[in-house]
Formats: C-alpha cells, structure tokens, sequence
C-alpha cells in the first residue's frame, strides 16, 4: 500500500528526523517535505482552512 507522509520543515512537533524515521518503516512510502511550513492538524471546513491560512504558513506558530 502507497504511504506519503507530509512534514513541514519549521515542525515543532514532529521534526525531520522523526518524518524520515517514517520513511525507513514503510517500504512504499514517500516523504514530502513542506518548506517554512509548520505542524497543521485535519482541516474538514472551508472556514477553517480559510481562517487557518495564516497561521499554518506561520513557522512560530504551535499547536496546543
């Protein structure tokens, strides 16, 4: 089974390693690494992705 994993390179919570760490356990898998992008949750309502836009580009923000 296809495995992409998505990481920001500003992450707080889960850094590069970790992503990479991802990677080496799934055979199929490929990492996209997102520039000056950090940690986003599920976004399921346009209002929110609408409302999320500047803080989900914003490297110092961090999820609670």
């Amino acid at each position: 089974m296809p495995v992409l994993i998505i990481n920001g390179d500003k992450d707080l919570q889960v850094d590069e390693g970790n992503a990479e760490m991802l990677q080496r356990a799934s055979p199929k898998a490929q990492l996209v690494v997102l520039k000056d992008m950090n940690h986003a949750e599920l976004i399921t309502s346009c209002e929110a992705v609408a409302a999320g836009r500047v803080m989900l580009g914003n490297p110092n923000f961090f999820f609670h």
